[in-house]
């Protein structure tokens, strides 16, 4: 039998357990997303003008580019259109480098969910790829390729270039007679998991597209960067 004294405690733990419950169904119901948004985009087409010097200022020749995606394999052809297997951009005598992406409008997606107090949730950002340049052999400089162009990019100047995509999806199809679906899985599959990650299955699916392309206008956003590459 209680007493009046474990009476009034068990009353308390009561009130203490429907207040922390009622906080808690609050906030499930305040946070938890209600509304799903499905997302598709891409990278803006580009000319992208490195020019690397020393710190004296001299032209720096043999700055090579390699594309990674986050699971550190190589990457080519998306998002940079000039690293393939058998070529990469390279500094001139002048220390200049030029490179492109060129647009295939709809080329990744994702979705936002987002909460009754409007909080959005991402569970699928843009894709993540590294690209990082090298002089004989050592890493001079490393930048997150989404990050090249401002946010404001579509301010930048645009220059009108003939264009068509690298013709290797083609060479590869036309000179492979095997099993092309493990075959393109070896092309893209650059940390040898034995499957295509966010990274990997974004630039397969550009590989399939090139296939299809036809040369046309486009009109590339010039960004242009200088990077210093200091002597150790």
């Amino acid at each position: 039998m209680l007493n009046p004294g474990d009476f009034m405690s068990w009353r308390r733990f009561a009130r203490y357990v429907c207040l922390w419950g009622l906080i808690f169904v609050v906030a499930a119901v305040l946070f938890a997303p209600i509304n799903t948004i499905i997302w598709d985009g891409g990278f803006p087409s580009a000319e992208y003008r490195f020019k690397f010097v020393d710190g004296d200022n001299h032209a720096v020749p043999g700055v090579t580019l390699q594309v990674f995606t986050q699971a550190g394999g190589a990457c080519h052809l998306y998002p940079v259109s000039e690293f393939l297997p058998d070529q990469a951009p390279t500094s001139d005598a002048d220390g200049n480098m030029v490179f492109h992406h060129a647009s295939e409008a709809l080329e990744f997606g994702g979705r936002d969910y987002r909460t009754l107090v409007g909080i959005t949730w991402k569970t699928e950002k843009i894709p993540q790829y590294d690209c990082v340049f090298y002089l004989n052999a050592s890493e001079v400089h490393r930048v997150r390729f989404h990050t090249l162009l401002p946010r404001d990019w579509d301010r930048l100047p645009s220059i009108a270039r003939s264009w068509k995509q690298p013709d290797w999806a083609i060479r590869e199809s036309q000179g492979h007679t095997g099993d092309w679906s493990a075959h393109r899985m070896r092309l893209f599959d650059g940390n040898n998991d034995g499957e295509l990650d966010r990274e990997e299955r974004v630039a397969a699916h550009f590989f399939d597209k090139s296939m299809y392309s036809k040369e046309e206008e486009v009109a590339f956003r010039v960004v242009e960067r200088t990077v210093v590459i200091r002597s150790k």
